[in-house]
This record gives structure tokens, sequence and C-alpha cells, in this order.
């Protein structure tokens, strides 16, 4: 059995079986009526493909009783353009999508609210392929007809607003996707009841719309209300409920909340073992969420037990070299090095390093990255040669990859000045001296100069000038003059 994509099939169901043709009753138009009852049927069974010929029926029957420029034949055609979309048969899709909308244009106009249907429609196609930049067009051309033709207050304007915020957030547009979700969830409130799907769909991606721009503390009133609706509608031990009470626990991590974030997180992983068993690929992730709590309650022997669990149960269902394995071989050794178990650490990073140095080659971000792992762990250690090797390693790499002035270089740079001042060698602090102003330099041009990293490095510098017994005066006072810049807006927004 061919299985159709779920929110488009549910779609087409309701947009089929709502229709209510406006022609007359004739034998041949009451045939089509009896075709497609056949063909809702067969799509909630699962059976789109044996719907299909169906649909091409009615369109026969319509184009020679109706004419082809016929609003029903527009709308069949633009169902069956659904059908094949959910099967993947994107080249038959596409021109009827677009012969749908120009039957509509030419019979309704260009600013009817059925063109917005039109639009919608084909902007789905287009975000199905991944083509967001299109189907966000598309969808602003609906957004704006609707809202012109039924006011910004119509429910229909409010899922115009939904799904071009969609888009958006694909896009990692996260500023414009806040502002239209907000204005979807406001018309939803006033529309819709308090439970209803789409008001908790709206309040579960503003609120990772939110996280995406480490704006915690707005997305935990919607992640409550949303946990309140999915209560209340699917009952407390659903599966949905696991993800939100994760994405809670989550919230409240980042504001310090950590007890109370526990307490979610743990509630998360009953339900989700209680609905999948103990040995999902979802365990895995809620117990590599508890863990990086208990980490930072510095609950360290529960924090590796459930590293440890979430690593072997990666491993067993996705093999030992998946990006999720490599996640949790991180978190692990992140977390002996906290206890500077450095022994059990450099293992964990030298598998990861080998991981992606096989499978990306040597000249990779990836491998750039886990080389500043180990850079950072060997002078943890106190070997600051081999930190050294590191961290020159992981800079080569980055500045072949993203210039010399990108930011990743700044901090390889800034890794490698550490190590270099670490040695208390004159040569050493003459390169680190360098290195130290190419940070300054790269920082304050893309970042700013009252940035609180420019100001980090103003800081070695004041210490390298110490240790080398040169006036540090100068930079003391930038730093001063940059914290005090910093400082200024905070103080005139207390009341």
């Amino acid at each position: 059995m061919t299985r159709i994509t779920r929110p488009l099939f549910a779609a087409l169901i309701v947009f089929m079986a709502c229709a209510s043709p406006s022609y007359p009753a004739t034998k041949p138009l009451e045939e089509v009526k009896r075709l497609e009852n056949r063909a809702v049927r067969l799509l909630q069974a699962g059976q789109p493909a044996t719907a299909l010929p169906l649909l091409r029926r009615s369109l026969a029957i319509i184009k020679k009783n109706l004419g082809p420029g016929h609003l029903r034949f527009a709308q069949i055609l633009n169902n069956v353009a659904m059908i094949h979309q959910s099967l993947k048969q994107y080249k038959k899709a596409r021109p009827l999508f677009d012969r749908s909308l120009r039957i509509r244009i030419e019979a309704l106009g260009p600013e009817h609210p059925s063109v917005a249907v039109a639009l919608n429609n084909l902007g789905g196609f287009h975000q199905a392929l991944g083509q967001l930049k299109t189907a966000g067009k598309l969808f602003r051309r609906a957004l704006a007809i609707r809202e012109k033709a039924l006011g910004p207050g119509h429910i229909k304007t409010g899922f115009s607003l939904k799904i071009l915020a969609d888009v958006y957030r694909l896009q990692r547009k996260f500023g414009q996707a806040e502002l239209l979700y907000r204005r979807a969830l406001a018309v939803f409130d006033k529309k819709l009841p308090p439970t209803h799907p789409r008001t908790a769909y709206i309040l579960e991606k503003l609120s990772l719309t939110y996280h995406a721009q480490r704006k915690f503390k707005p997305s935990e009133p919607l992640l409550r209300r949303l946990l309140a609706i999915q209560e209340k509608t699917l009952g407390r031990e659903h599966l949905a409920i696991s993800k939100t009470l994760s994405n809670l626990g989550v919230v409240l991590q980042t504001q310090g909340q950590l007890q109370k974030s526990e307490v979610f997180l743990r509630r998360s992983l009953s339900i989700t073992r209680k609905n999948l068993g103990p040995r999902h690929l979802a365990i895995a992730q809620n117990l590599n969420n508890l863990a990086e709590n208990l980490r930072l309650q510095k609950r360290y022997k529960e924090a590796e037990r459930h590293h440890l669990a979430s690593l072997i149960m990666r491993e067993k269902i996705l093999g030992p070299e998946s990006p999720q394995v490599i996640l949790s071989l991180n978190n692990l050794a992140g977390l002996y090095m906290l206890q500077r178990r450095f022994n059990d650490a450099e293992p964990i990073l030298k598998r990861v390093l080998g991981i992606f140095e096989i499978a990306l080659g040597s000249k990779n971000a990836r491998v750039a990255a886990s080389l500043r792992h180990l850079g950072e762990l060997n002078r943890m250690k106190g070997e600051f040669k081999k930190a050294e090797n590191f961290h020159r390693r992981a800079l080569d790499i980055r500045e072949k990859m993203f210039g010399a002035t990108d930011l990743r270089v700044a901090q390889s740079l800034h890794n490698l000045a550490n190590v270099l001042i670490f040695q208390v060698r004159p040569d050493k602090f003459r390169q680190a001296e360098k290195l130290l102003h190419r940070v300054f330099q790269i920082r304050e041009k893309t970042l700013g100069p009252t940035h609180p990293s420019v100001t980090r490095v103003l800081d070695n510098l004041v210490l390298l000038y110490k240790l080398r017994d040169k006036d540090p005066r100068d930079f003391k006072n930038l730093a001063k003059a940059i914290r005090k810049k910093i400082a200024a807006p905070r103080k005139r927004a207390k009341p």
C-alpha cells in the first residue's frame, strides 16, 4: 500500500468532503459526486493511487459538461495534483497546480480568496521540494490577498500567517517567523477554542523560534500553556507530551532553574519509556538531556551513568559512527574533563577525531572542532606543546575553509595564543601577542568595539604585557572604557 503524507492527506480529505458543487444536478454530474465520494473513502483507507483514476474520470466528465475553464474543473485538478504530490510524483503534480491557479485567476480575478487557496497549494508543493524561496513568494501573495479581501483578523488570514512563518523558520529567519507566529496566535486565540490543535501548533513553533533566538524567558509561558492543552486533550501520558516536557525542561535549565528542569526531564523520560519501551532511540535523547542537567548540578556520577546509557543505546541502534553517537561521546568527554579525568576523556576525543577524519577527510570544520577539543584537553593537562600542535592544525583548517577574518578563525587564534602564553617563553610571548592583535582586529570589526569578547582579548593582552614587563595601561584603559559602554544601557534600563 502506498503511504500518503499525513498533513496533505488530511487536508485533501477535508477539502473534498466539504466541497459543495454549484452546478445543476444531472446524471453525468451526479456521477462526479459519486466518484468523489468513493475517492474520499479510498483516501481515508490510505489508497491514494487507487483514488486517482476516479478523480481523472471526474475531470473528464466536468470538462465535457462544464468546460475546461470551469472552477469545478480547477478544484478537481488541484485534488489530483495534491495526490500526485503525496505520492512524490512531482513532475505530474506541478502542471496541474499551475493550471488550476490560471483557471481561478481568469474566472475570478487575481485578488479573489480562491486564488489565495491555489497559491497556498502551489507554495506547499515548492516547500515539499525544499524550494523555500519560491514557496515564500507564493505564500506572501496569498497572505496579501486574504488580508485585503478577508481582513487581518480572519481565520484564513491566520492560517496564511502560520504557513509563511513556517517557511521563515525553515530559512532560519527567526525574527520574521516570530512576528508572524505572534500575529497568527492572536488570530487563533480570538477565533478558535482555547484547546484547538492549530493554537497548540503555534504555541510549539513560536516557543522553538524563541529558543533559536536564545529568548528563553518568553518561551516558558508558551510551553506551559501548550502542556496544559495537551494534558487536557490527549491525557497526561500521551507521547506528544514528552516532547513538550523535554523542551520546557531545557528552557528552565537555560534560566538556571536546574531542579525544576530536572522534574520535567524525568517525567518526559518516564512517558517516553511507557509509550515506546525501554530501548527506543527517543529514550537515548531523554537520557542525554537529563545527563546534561545533572552535569550542571555537579551530580557527576549520575550524569555519567545516564550519558553512558544513552551512548550504549545509540551505538546499538545507529552504529558506532553515527552523528548522535558522536554527540554522546563529546558530552561524555566534556563531563570527564570537568572532573579533570583527562585519561578517560582523551581516548574518547581521539575516537571522535578518527571518525571525522575517515568520514570527512582531514580538512573539515568538524575535524577542526575535534582538534580544538584535544588542544584544550592537553592545555588543561599542562602538556602545552601537544596542545599547541592541535590548535595549530585547527587554525590551519579554519583559515583555509573560512578565510583569515572569520570569527571561527579568531577563536582558534585565541586558543593558540593562550597555549603559547602558558609556555612562558619570550619567543612564545611574541607569537601570542601577534595572534591576540589579530583576534582583537577580527572581533572589533565583526562584532563591534563594545562586544564582551573584545574586552576578553584586551584582558589577555594586559596579562601578556605584564608577563613581558611592558606597560599594559593602554589596554587596561581601553578594556575599562568598553566595559563602561556595555554597562551604561543596563543602568539606564533600571527603574
